[in-house]
């Protein structure tokens, strides 16, 4: 028995993580940062370990702050193809197996994406495609394009990087002429038709082409060469509608000529952009702003990034939805001798954690989960520097610790924080 999964599979389930997000009973989904030690190679992070005890006790463990996920924090997002002079573009074909694996679609630098139904056979592109019109055009080089969208310029801020593009399909007017696009495209139209024999003996005064099928309206014509008459396009006239299957037929005085027609998606070019380009991968985009309301701390750097799923609140049964929360515990400390020191071990002589930020003003420690039992109150703690102090008051973190789903996990070269700074966080996620 053979099987498959097949790309709608795919972008479905993209559809679905995002609509997590804003659904009334929604997920919630945080980015999460953690490992203030350092790797054995700090300049080549080793690939996440994925196993039981790692995913859902020691990431917990170097956790220190998260930040949810929101609903415009994530959009559909595709392979980035940039329309490059001299370069030969796939053609849209609904019989090619490997579509989703070529590039059949660019963006131009004007941040307009476009879908190829026609390459000439196989020729370089040499004219830039334009505007935003609302049907198919061809370009001096014999290229036909069709016109999908523009990334706008609040999109290409947030998820247009060097490797991936944002892509939508609307579900409401938002102003933009990918409103217009949605509504003009013609279920089972038949814009391009491949010459799969070109005969011989054609004129084009004396050919015509008939096309059959299940659709209506379709029509065509041909473009022949002067001898010895072969047929070297077929071009469409009227694209017609409703076709799932259809048949070229070639008469005139020449023989052997044939041609397969090219029938569009269901619902038409430009129906549904995020579908029609495939848009199974997610990206996410979240920013880290400062302190963020004094909920991450800025004395340390982070290594690794998480994505956790449906966390509880600290010694609750219920789901945590703020939008902030702060991973570690701090403790007032009282009697401190000496100065803790970032990223050091601390203890009470049968456990420790991983000091994360050190306020000597209000005497606040701020550590990782302890490794075992959770510090007591009136324990006295040690640093590996010598420092001490006795615990006074406790505030837990958030989070109850190894609740929801660690659902991704990326390492990454040491990223400092500061009180002006931003970190752009985008992460890609591929269903």
């Amino acid at each position: 028995m053979s099987s498959i999964v097949t790309n709608k599979f795919r972008v479905h389930n993209a559809q679905q993580f995002i609509e997590a997000f804003d659904e009334a009973a929604n997920t919630a989904v945080y980015l999460t940062i953690g490992k203030v030690t350092p790797f054995p190679n700090d300049n080549s992070p080793p690939t996440p370990n994925v196993s039981v005890s790692n995913t859902e006790y020691t990431i917990w463990r170097d956790m220190y702050a998260a930040k949810r996920i929101v609903p415009s924090d994530a959009s559909h997002s595709i392979p980035r193809v940039d329309w490059v002079s001299g370069t030969v573009y796939a053609q849209y074909d609904d019989l090619d197996n490997n579509l989703f694996s070529s590039d059949f679609y660019v963006m131009t630098d004007t941040y307009d994406v476009y879908k190829c139904l026609f390459n000439n056979g196989g020729a370089s592109s040499t004219t830039k495609p334009t505007g935003t019109g609302t049907t198919p055009f061809t370009t001096a080089d014999e290229y036909i394009w069709k016109y999908m969208y523009t990334v706008t310029t609040t999109k290409a801020l947030r998820f247009l990087t060097s490797d991936y593009i944002p892509v939508q399909t609307l579900i409401t007017n938002d102003g933009t002429a990918q409103w217009t696009v949605q509504g003009a495209a013609i279920d089972g139209g038949i814009h391009a038709v491949i010459v799969t024999n070109a005969g011989s003996g054609y004129f084009s005064g004396n050919t015509t082409v008939t096309i059959t099928g299940d659709g209506t309206g379709a029509t065509a014509n041909v473009s022949t060469s002067a001898n010895p008459g072969t047929i070297t396009k077929i071009n469409i006239t009227n694209p017609g509608s409703g076709y799932t299957t259809a048949t070229i037929g070639i008469a005139g005085d020449g023989t052997s000529a044939e041609g397969r027609a090219i029938i569009s998606p269901k619902g038409g070019h430009g129906h549904d952009a995020v579908e029609e380009l495939n848009g199974k991968f997610v990206m996410l985009n979240s920013r880290l702003d400062g302190n963020e309301a004094n909920t991450f701390s800025t004395a340390n750097e982070f290594r690794q990034i998480t994505l956790l799923r449906d966390p509880l609140k600290y010694e609750t049964s219920d789901r945590e939805f703020s939008v902030l929360a702060r991973q570690t515990y701090r403790y007032t400390l009282t009697g401190v001798s000496g100065t803790f020191l970032v990223d050091q071990s601390v203890g009470d002589g049968t456990n420790n954690a991983i000091v994360i930020e050190w306020d000597p003003t209000n005497s606040y420690l701020y550590t990782t989960l302890p490794v075992n039992q959770e510090f007591a109150n009136a324990s006295l703690l040690t640093s590996n520097s010598g420092a001490t102090g006795t615990i006074s008051v406790i505030n837990a973190p958030t989070f109850e610790p190894y609740t929801g789903d660690i659902i991704y996990v990326e390492n990454r070269v040491p990223i400092g924080r500061a009180d002006d700074q931003i970190e752009d966080v985008k992460l890609i996620v591929q269903f």
